[in-house]
């Protein structure tokens, strides 16, 4: 029977979940750890009376919900200072609590909230030393206050620079997702479009024959290579896409959407030999020395080549495949007829630009066009990259 997807049975597709900052809840549980083991060390040489131990245990706690709710902490942080004003006599040991709301407001971007609890928190703790007369003279309180000062700017600036951070690992995630879509996109080209190509043309030719039968073959193997193809990148864009997903997928080099460089260069010719081409094909140097990346970026080129020589070439004329490894480089020639009156053989230009953003990616270079009735497709790419690449993948 003939292979068909079943999309009732798949699992829905995933989209990639958003992200909130990672670090504002580990901040927020770190520092509360720091603040609860300070306030034990002091508790222990100067003891707290019943609404300092009151205030200690509902500060501490404040601080801990501050990863999970900072702006409604915070809130209540400010009410429990602001509260403290009424019990001078009171010491209590939790009040710099204040500063993680501001460190994790800052780390999520919410500056104005930020500014509008520093000053509240600044005014409290500055109200709070002049009434008690923290600094026996004048310049101990404005020592005390500039303390405050200086360890609410310390939390302003941490959290502004855990923000960025967090922004910067945004921008990779972004770029990341952005680079699989755009592989996809040309897989999609360079795999799918093609055998619905390809089928369709046999479709077209088995209408006008009495015994079509090789032509009703290879629409169900192109068929069902459509169909592995497609599931292979259904499969990949149902993952929860993550950063380290991400750079395991480009590397792999999209092995489910290509076969090796030698393999796609016998099949393919096999099936131009099929309809009429007459194809030739040499191959100097070691070709299995080519790392995963390169075999498979000159296997797409090849196979691109190949199917718009199909689609575009002259019919029943000749086409030539050269490949050539030697020490430095490794080049690529696809030589065909151009048909008449067609500037170029890669309608949409997709094909082309996607053979190109391939070859560059391994610092390569890509020319493709008509020299008299000749199309040709060359590539180069420098071999000592492919040796770089080479120790890259094995470790």
């Amino acid at each position: 029977m003939p292979a068909t997807l079943n999309f009732t049975s798949m699992p829905a597709m995933v989209a990639p979940r958003p992200r909130g900052p990672t670090v504002q809840r580990p901040a927020a549980i770190g520092a509360s750890i720091v603040l609860t083991l300070m306030v034990v060390v002091i508790s222990l040489e100067r003891p707290p009376g019943p609404v300092g131990v009151v205030a200690d245990i509902i500060l501490i706690g404040l601080a801990l919900a501050s990863g999970w709710l900072p702006v409604r902490a915070g809130v209540a942080i400010g009410v429990v200072l602001t509260a403290l004003l009424a019990f001078p006599a009171d010491d209590t040991f939790a009040v710099f609590a204040c500063l993680v709301p501001i460190v994790v407001l800052g780390v999520i971007g919410r500056h104005r909230t930020k500014a509008l609890l520093s000053l509240w928190y600044v005014a409290a703790l500055g109200t709070m030393i002049l009434i008690r007369g923290d600094g026996e003279t004048t310049d101990g309180t404005l020592g005390a206050i500039l303390f405050v000062l200086v360890l609410v700017g310390g939390a302003w600036l941490l959290g502004s620079a855990l923000h960025g951070l967090e922004r910067q690992r945004e921008e990779v995630r972004r770029s990341a997702v952005r680079r699989l879509q755009l592989s996809v996109a040309r897989d999609l080209h360079d795999t799918v479009a093609h055998s619905l190509s390809l089928i369709a043309l046999r479709a077209d030719r088995a209408q006008s024959k009495h015994r079509p039968d090789d032509d009703l073959r290879a629409i169900g193997d192109e068929s069902r290579q459509a169909i592995q193809d497609l599931r292979g990148m259904l499969t990949m864009l149902r993952r929860d896409i993550d950063v380290e997903d991400e750079d395991a997928v480009l590397h792999d080099g999209g092995s489910w959407t290509i076969d090796p460089l030698l393999t796609i260069l016998e099949r393919d010719l096999a099936t131009l030999r099929a309809v009429g081409f007459d194809v030739a094909a040499t191959t100097e140097g070691d070709v299995g020395s080519l790392t995963r990346t390169a075999d498979r970026t000159l296997a797409k080129v090849l196979h691109e080549s190949l199917s718009n020589v199909h689609r575009h070439a002259e019919p029943r004329t000749q086409c030539t495949v050269i490949i050539t490894v030697s020490a430095r480089v490794v080049e690529l020639a696809v030589v065909s007829v151009a048909r008449s009156g067609e500037g170029s053989p890669t309608q949409s230009g997709l094909g082309l630009i996607g053979m190109r953003e391939r070859v560059e990616a391994l610092g390569g270079e890509l020319q493709a066009g008509r020299t008299g009735n000749r199309w040709v497709v060359q590539v180069s790419l420098p071999h000592a990259v492919n040796r770089a690449l080479a120790l890259e993948e094995e470790r």
